[in-house]
């Protein structure tokens, strides 16, 4: 067909869908030790899971990858019973 265009290359990037899993103890502990003075209260350095990974989806996007952020999902250890006691308890309730 004489004078149709037909697209050389496909310019649109689609959205990725982004969801972020984060075990949480390791990223207050890395936190903590990365920008925290040594000997800092462990009640200091925590990360906010919801922020992080927004910035996440935001670097993507910004890097060329389109991304929407679907989800953040946290995961945690369980206290000792033997060495947090209450807490074990709480958490078992």
């Amino acid at each position: 067909m004489k004078g149709a265009l037909v697209p050389t290359a496909l310019t649109f990037t689609p959205h990725a869908r982004l969801v972020v899993f984060v075990d949480y103890q390791n990223l207050h502990g890395a936190a903590l030790q990365s920008f925290w003075p040594q000997g800092t209260h462990p009640a200091v350095g925590h990360v906010d899971p919801l922020n992080l990974g927004q910035l996440l989806a935001a670097r993507r996007t910004a890097n060329g990858y389109p991304s929407t952020l679907t989800g953040v999902r946290v995961y945690r250890g369980r206290p000792s019973s033997t060495r947090m006691p209450a807490a074990a308890a709480i958490g078992s309730a």
